[in-house]
């Protein structure tokens, strides 16, 4: 049916039924029943043109509320820290004992003498050093210049170094406790250079030779406490455990060790970070420790540094104290405010000798002689009195068995049909 059958007279109005609301006609009611839009009529259309133009919920109570979620950041300080838990404490000691026990199979997998065979020359896995120039020190007087080689070539490898008058002086004052520790003519020590860094090594390596592994502990101790405490009056680092806190502590130490010891070590750069207790540490990062490049010794680093500056901080500051040398790049990390391991299971202790080292090369035993010629004959072979009725016995013995001539037989279960 058409909508527009009955159209509206031109000039006059549609005669609306009894009861029926103004407004409404013929013309409406059969639209609306036919669901039909007519030409007065708002379309769809027209509402989602009214909806763009005055958006949701323009009524009487005006438009609609939109509400944003909004989520805050909580700043770091707000955040509580971890408190030490001993499941923590447990399961690093746990990681620690593994590390070591790898290290201890890795040493006895090297032999008795303990020959470090991973960073020969042949280690194509080794991590290669780029070369670079870096300026450390006091006031950044002394400068360094790593070569572009492999680590595992410890010649190719071997950074050159420019000390300042400040740290020739550091170095000559070293080089002196440790001669007069050994009982050594400091006049021999690298041709009478004791300004050079060579000739601390000469007398680190001779104080090693003299003393054992506990006697080195102690009185390297004795040399580190000093020069550490030297300028502090009797009494006076006790004073500072009971007034200041220990970040304090911990962060003057690291920062000490860092700054004033770069002469000994090379450049350093230090950071604070989460222990795996939960506690911070003050960590010291040795780019490539020039002690232990030296001397080419693990002995040297750990009787002769580790240790003894565990056992310092302990004792003077109260500070706990972990040094982790990393023996195929001469790198190093100093944790302080975190305790050693136990000397048991340190995979440090457990290290055997460096192949670059020196005194391996001396203590290592020379190959057995070869046997005994046997005397030759006018005709080339051996004589008749080499053939002694003890060689025969041992040519025989050690011949192969005899073949069976005849296979036994297989036990009945293991017959094959």
């Amino acid at each position: 049916m058409d909508p527009n059958a009955f159209p509206s007279q031109p000039g006059g109005t549609t005669a609306q039924p009894r009861g029926a609301p103004p407004g409404v006609g013929p013309q409406k009611r059969v639209r609306d029943s036919l669901g039909v839009a007519g030409n007065n009529d708002r379309t769809w259309q027209d509402r989602l043109g009214g909806l763009k133009a005055r958006g949701p919920g323009m009524g009487k109570n005006g438009p609609r509320r939109v509400i944003k979620r909004t989520v805050t950041k909580p700043s770091e300080a707000a955040v509580p820290k971890p408190k030490p838990t001993v499941a923590g404490e447990r399961e690093w000691a746990r990681v620690e004992t593994m590390r070591a026990q790898q290290a201890a199979a890795e040493a006895r997998r090297r032999g008795a003498n303990g020959r470090d065979v991973s960073s020969s020359t042949n280690n194509t896995n080794a991590p290669w050093q780029k070369e670079e120039t870096v300026s450390y020190s006091f006031f950044g007087q002394s400068r360094v210049r790593y070569p572009a080689a492999s680590l595992a070539d410890p010649a190719a490898s071997r950074a050159v170094y420019e000390d300042s008058e400040l740290d020739k002086t550091a170095i000559q004052v070293n080089a002196l406790l440790l001669a007069e520790a050994a009982g050594v003519d400091p006049n021999v020590l690298n041709g009478g250079d004791v300004r050079s860094f060579a000739a601390l090594a000469e007398a680190a390596h001779h104080l090693r030779r003299q003393h054992s592994p506990e006697d080195l502990r102690r009185i390297v101790g004795k040399i580190m406490r000093s020069q550490i405490t030297g300028g502090i009056p009797p009494g006076g680092t006790g004073v500072a455990q009971f007034l200041l806190p220990g970040a304090v502590l911990r962060e003057t130490t690291g920062t000490i060790a860092s700054e004033m010891a770069e002469w000994m070590f090379g450049p350093t750069t230090r950071e604070t970070m989460a222990g795996p207790n939960g506690r911070d540490v003050t960590v010291v990062n040795v780019k490539k420790c020039r002690y232990l490049e030296a001397t080419g010794c693990a002995g040297v680093c750990v009787n002769m540094c580790k240790l003894p500056a565990q056992d310092v901080m302990r004792e003077e500051f109260g500070v706990g104290l972990y040094v982790a040398p990393n023996f195929e790049t001469c790198s190093c990390k100093m944790y302080f405010g975190q305790e050693p391991l136990p000397e048991q299971i340190d995979p440090a202790l457990s290290r055997g000798c460096l192949s670059r080292c020196g005194v391996a090369a001396m203590n290592t035993p020379p190959p057995p002689p070869p046997p005994p010629a046997l005397p030759i004959g006018a005709d080339g072979w051996p004589a008749a009195v080499a053939w002694t009725e003890d060689s025969v016995a041992k040519f025989y013995q050690s011949l192969p068995p005899p073949r069976l001539e005849k296979c036994p037989e297989l036990p009945k279960k293991a017959r094959v049909i």
